[in-house]
């Protein structure tokens, strides 16, 4: 009799993901927004030109700034 192996390998894309707890990435998110929040802050008490206009401009340089570093 032939059986077939059974393949126990996944084939997810996105099984790295897994390990990864809820509060983990909560965590990770609540860590980049302090972080922008902390460079924006900085940032602003040196009137950085950068930093004009609306909120919500404001508030993507923040989050802009949060993941990527200055390059100046």
């Amino acid at each position: 009799m032939i059986v077939p192996v059974k393949d126990d390998t996944n084939n997810n894309t996105w099984v790295f993901l897994k390990p990864l707890t809820t509060d983990l990435w909560f965590g990770s998110i609540a860590f980049f927004i302090y972080t922008g929040v902390v460079i924006w802050l900085l940032e602003r008490r040196i009137n950085n030109a950068e930093l004009t206009g609306s909120f919500f401009r404001q508030l993507g340089i923040e989050i802009y700034f949060s993941f990527f570093a200055d390059s100046e």
